[in-house]
């Protein structure tokens, strides 16, 4: 094996997902600044990143999908756990539901008021809309000329509406803009698709970028580690085609690996809490809470069999044909859908001032009873309840000094009683969205639960069995004041020079509703803090 140094650039940024791609197209907007990208996973334009509906066949696939194994949840009898992250250009963003959330006004204001001045939601507001192109109506707090083409749905589920229709029944509102910080009521979701297509990071920032002469996008390359030189991180280490290379950055190293991939070249690299890597033989260079403040949204699904086709049946070879060929033609059809196509925020307690559960609208159902579960061969829908604000917390850490190790992945998820009672109370209100008209006139019976649930206990039981994940991870490595996090308000790791962590581990509380917007956000707005300071501003 060779050791090398393969170049040097201002700017070296490790991984290629929602966050990496936003910050090499814009920091390559300067034609003198000469930036590296590198992404451990391939190039991938393929027809399942780009038909929406492919969602379904990437993740799970150990070319596109990272796969990391949580450890055990002795809180959910030991369960085991795949957490998908996508891992080619684009990140999950050219993987994931497509829906469109920011969060609510909260979720930002107590970022700033915890530790991270600028980050309030007035503060945020103005990066939301320059990486937005809203194809919808037209709307002061939308962005119309972004990257990121966000639409409403081509085709919609007429149960979607039905779904609505009895989220206001139950007193969830409609609502017209469920991104101006007020999520509260029910809606139609927006997605990042562009006219019927996938919007991934990849297609609305780096690729337009990619036949600029100061940015390299080298793919399919493992960092194994940071390099320092004293106390300033330098380049990195990278593991390609079986050989190690070195890459140097004369201005700073960004990395954004994501919330399990960021920490684990954290620690790898000697920064970290200094007990664990002593544990492991590795030399602390700064001693940070790297790994720790992991959280997820908790879900739990309600299904019921209803009496009109949905996306999982009727089905067949047939059917599936018909619908790529509309695809195809015309983009138009259940192709071109996300999984979800409504949701509602509510509130499990009437005292509370903000909500604290999500309702996502799926026109399918799986038959959990088949091993491996598969489409049920009858029609259904899926209501999944999550928790916006979850108590629980988890942990990234090492195996060991080997790079090619996948990190340990800790997150218990029912550690909280809190969290238990919240999810309870979740799944009893999709059961009341359900009973509501007009969407109960389409129910003709269940599916999961498969028998009526009348108490709490009977549903804590259900829980613990069957809830999921909304493969939304954030935190791990937090932003806020020294000595309780990892990096400050301008994304800097403490005690670091020329290191900084971007993407969505950095969020010190995981907002309220999918992930990739704001942490394309995010990426904005550190975009910016580095040009500032790049040109002596900050």
């Amino acid at each position: 094996m060779s050791d090398h140094a393969a170049g040097r650039f201002d700017y070296v940024i490790v991984g290629a997902g929602s966050a990496g791609c936003v910050l090499a197209a814009r920091l390559t907007e300067d034609p003198s600044v000469r930036v590296l990208l590198l992404e451990s996973g391939p190039r991938n334009d393929s027809l399942m990143v780009n038909m929406p509906a492919g969602s379904f066949k990437l993740m799970g696939a150990p070319k596109t999908d990272w796969l990391y194994a949580v450890e055990p949840d002795e809180t959910r009898g030991g369960r085991n756990q795949m957490w998908s992250a996508g891992r080619m250009l684009g990140g999950s963003s050219a993987m994931n539901g497509m829906v469109y959330v920011r969060g609510l006004r909260r979720d930002f204001d107590d970022w700033a008021a915890n530790g991270c001045p600028g980050w309030g939601f007035d503060d945020v507001l103005p990066y939301f809309r320059k990486s937005e192109r809203f194809e919808g109506p037209p709307s002061q707090s939308r962005g119309a000329h972004g990257p990121m083409a966000v639409s409403p749905l081509r085709t919609v589920h007429p149960l979607a509406r039905a779904f609505v229709d009895a989220c206001d029944a139950t007193g969830m509102p409609r609502r017209d803009d469920y991104c101006d910080g007020e999520q509260f009521g029910s809606f139609l979701i927006w997605s990042t698709t562009d006219k019927g297509r996938r919007c991934s990071a990849y297609h609305a920032y780096l690729k337009p970028a990619m036949t600029r002469p100061n940015l390299r996008v080298v793919t399919d390359a493992e960092v194994e580690r940071l390099r320092f030189d004293g106390p300033r991180a330098c380049g990195v280490e990278v593991r390609r085609d079986g050989a190690l290379e070195t890459y140097e950055a004369a201005g700073e190293v960004i990395v954004c690996a994501g919330a399990i991939g960021s920490p684990a070249l954290l620690l790898r690299s000697g920064v970290g809490p200094a007990g664990d890597l002593a544990d492991i033989g590795i030399e602390t260079r700064a001693d940070l809470p790297v790994g720790l403040n992991l959280q997820e949204h908790a879900t739990i699904a309600v299904s019921k069999l209803v009496d009109q086709p949905s996306y999982n049946s009727p089905m067949g070879p047939a059917i599936m044909a018909a619908g790529l060929i509309e695809y195809l033609l015309f983009k138009r059809g259940p192709m071109t859908s996300p999984a979800v196509h409504a949701m509602a925020y509510g509130r499990s307690e009437p005292h509370l001032a903000d909500p604290d559960i999500c309702f996502s609208f799926m026109p399918l159902a799986l038959d959990l009873r088949a091993r491996p579960p598969k489409l049920h061969e009858k029609p259904g829908v899926t209501i999944a309840g999550q928790i916006c604000r979850p108590h629980a917390r988890g942990r990234v850490r090492l195996r060991g000094a080997d790079p090619s190790q996948r990190p340990i992945v800790e997150y218990p998820m029912l550690e909280d009683e809190r969290d238990l009672a919240t999810l309870t109370r979740a799944a009893q209100a999709c059961e009341a969205v359900f009973a509501a008209r007009p969407l109960a006139d389409h129910v003709v019976g269940a599916n999961q639960p498969s028998e009526p649930l009348t108490t709490p206990e009977a549903w804590r039981e259900y829980i613990v069995e069957r809830m999921g994940m909304g493969y939304h991870p954030v935190g791990t490595c937090r932003m806020g004041a020294p000595g309780r996090a990892v990096v400050d308000a301008d994304l800097r790791v403490h005690g670091v020079a020329g290191l900084r962590v971007i993407d969505a581990s950095v969020m010190p509380r995981i907002t309220s509703g999918n992930t990739n917007a704001p942490t394309i956000m995010i990426a904005e707005k550190a975009a910016d803090r580095i040009v500032a300071a790049r040109r002596g501003g900050a």
